[in-house]
C-alpha cells in the first residue's frame, strides 16, 4: 500500500451556501501539490488495523472478514483481467440499446435493440421507480459478484475467509507487516490450484464459487473500514481545531462522508471509488444525488434524483442481459458454421488408434515457426494501431480480456476496435499476401 501516514493528512472543509459542510482529506506530495486521499489509501493506515482489531474483539468472524478485506481489495482486478469488478464506462447508447448491433452484428441484436429502446421509453416516462431497491440494482449493474445478501451469512464463506486469511498471514499476536506483492502472488497461485492449499474440503468449482462470494464481502468490508477511518480522522481534526460542537456531523454530512469515503447504503454498501471507470452516465447521476444532500435539498428532490438513478440502473441491467443473449447467439452461430464430421463405420477403441490431431514434436515446432513467420509478415503490413492490437492479442494467446488489459482499455472498446478496423485490415493484408506468397518484406 502507500507510504501515507496520519501526520501527513490534512482536512479541507467547505460549505454549500451555508448548508452542509463538505470534508475532503488530502496530503501534500513531494512536489508540493495537494493530492486528495482515496479510500484505498485509508486502508493502509495503522488506524485501519486498530479499527479491525477492535471489531475482532467483539466478533472474531467480523474481524477476520475486515482484515481479509484490507488485504484483498487492493488486489481486485478490474473487468478485462479477472472480471471481479465492473469498470465498463456505460453511456447513453447502452441505455437505449443502440450499441447492441454495433457490438454484435446479428439479427437478434437488432430485435433486442428495439426492445431496449421501448423499455427506455416506458421507464423514462414512468413516475414510479422500477421494482426492487436502488441498492440491489446498483450492485447488480456495477459488479459481477453475487448478491451480498447471499454471502454475508453463508457458513462456507466464513470458513473460506478464515482459511484464506491464515494461509496469507501466519497466526501470531500483535500487528505484522505484509507485502502486497507477496500476498498477490500467493492468492493467484492459490486460485490456479483451485484453492486446494486451503483446508476446505471443496472441489475447485465449488471453491471458485465461494471465492466470488468472499470478494463480494470484501468490497463491502473494505468500504466500511475506509469510512470508519475517514470518520475518525475528520472528527479528530475538527475536535482539535474547532471544538466538540463542530466535530458533530449532521445527518446529511454523514451521508456525504459515506458517499466519498465509506459504504453508502443507497448504493448497496459499496464505495463508488472502488468502481473506477463506471462512466459519466452513472457518475453524473450519483454526483447529482450527492450535491442534493450537500445543499440540504428537500426530500422530494432527493427522492426524484434517486428514482432517476434507479431507472437508469434498471435499464442498464436489462441491457446487460440482452447483450449476454446476443453474444451467446453469436457464439452458437460460429459453432454451427463449423459442424463436426459425422461418424461412420464400426466403432473403434480410441486408445488403440493413433492421435492424428496431435502432430509430432518436430512438426509442431515447424508449425510454430511458420505461424510466427506469417505473423511477422502481417505485422509489417499493418498500421501502428492495428499492429498494437494484433500484437496484444498474440501475446495474450488470443484472449480478448487479456489483450484489452495489456492495452489499458475495456473489453468492449477492444472488441469494437478489433471488429471495425483491425480485423478488416488484417483480412485485406492476408488477401494481398495470398496474391504474392513469395514476398518476404513490405
Amino acid at each position: 500500500m502507500s507510504e501515507l501516514s496520519e501526520s501527513n493528512i490534512h482536512l479541507s472543509e467547505s460549505g454549500f451556501h451555508g448548508k452542509s459542510r463538505e470534508f475532503v482529506l488530502f496530503f501534500r506530495s513531494p512536489e508540493g501539490q495537494d493530492v486528495e486521499v482515496q479510500p484505498l489509501d485509508l486502508l493502509a493506515l495503522d488506524r485501519a488495523a486498530r479499527i479491525i482489531q477492535r471489531q475482532g474483539q467483539v466478533s472474531r468472524v467480523a474481524g477476520l472478514r475486515l482484515a481479509l478485506a484490507r488485504l484483498l481489495l487492493p488486489l481486485l482486478q478490474y473487468r478485462g483481467s479477472g472480471r471481479h469488478l465492473v469498470v465498463e464506462p456505460w453511456d447513453g447508447e447502452d441505455l437505449t440499446g443502440e450499441s447492441l448491433p454495433e457490438d454484435t452484428p446479428i439479427p437478434l441484436a437488432q430485435n433486442l435493440a428495439r426492445q431496449q429502446a421501448e423499455d427506455f421509453r416506458l421507464v423514462s416516462t414512468s413516475p414510479r421507480p422500477p421494482a426492487g431497491s436502488l441498492a440491489e440494482v446498483f450492485w447488480e449493474v456495477c459488479t459481477d459478484l453475487p448478491r451480498l445478501t447471499d454471502c454475508v451469512n453463508d457458513p462456507d464463506v466464513n470458513a473460506f475467509i478464515e482459511a484464506l486469511y491464515f494461509h496469507l498471514v501466519p497466526q501470531g499476536t500483535g500487528f505484522q507487516g505484509v507485502s502486497l506483492r507477496d500476498i498477490s502472488a500467493r492468492v493467484l497461485a492459490c486460485r490456479k490450484l483451485g484453492f486446494r492449499p486451503l483446508p476446505l474440503g471443496l472441489d475447485p468449482r465449488q471453491a471458485r464459487s465461494v471465492f466470488k462470494k468472499v470478494l463480494a464481502v470484501v468490497v463491502q468490508g473494505a468500504s466500511q473500514v475506509a469510512g470508519e477511518v475517514a470518520r475518525e480522522l475528520i472528527g479528530r481534526q475538527l475536535l482539535a481545531v474547532q471544538g466538540a460542537d463542530a466535530a458533530k456531523l449532521s445527518a446529511n454530512e454523514e451521508v456525504m462522508l459515506d458517499f466519498r469515503y465509506g459504504s453508502c447504503s443507497l448504493l448497496g454498501d459499496i464505495n463508488v471509488n472502488f468502481l473506477y471507470g463506471i462512466g459519466p452516465l452513472v457518475g453524473i447521476l450519483i454526483d447529482h444525488l450527492y450535491r442534493l444532500h450537500a445543499l440540504d435539498a428537500p426530500q422530494d428532490e432527493r427522492d426524484s434524483a434517486a428514482r432517476t438513478l434507479h431507472q437508469c440502473l434498471h435499464l442498464l441491467a436489462s441491457f446487460r442481459q440482452r447483450r449476454k443473449a446476443t453474444r451467446r447467439e453469436e457464439r452458437q452461430a460460429v459453432r454451427l458454421r463449423r459442424p463436426q464430421k459425422n461418424l461412420r463405420g464400426k466403432r473403434r477403441d480410441a486408445e488403440l488408434e493413433p492421435d492424428e490431431k496431435t502432430a509430432p514434436p518436430e512438426r509442431r515446432s515447424e508449425e510454430q515457426e511458420e505461424l510466427q513467420a506469417l505473423a511477422d509478415k502481417l505485422l509489417l503490413r499493418l498500421g501502428k494501431n492495428d499492429r498494437l492490437r494484433f500484437e496484444a492479442l498474440i501475446d495474450a494467446d488470443f484472449n480478448y480480456p487479456d489483450a484489452a488489459e495489456k492495452l489499458g482499455i475495456t473489453v468492449k472498446k477492444f472488441h469494437q476496435q478489433w471488429r471495425q478496423t483491425t480485423k478488416k485490415n488484417l483480412q485485406r493484408v492476408m488477401r494481398e499476401l495470398a496474391l504474392s506468397p513469395d514476398e518476404t518484406d513490405c
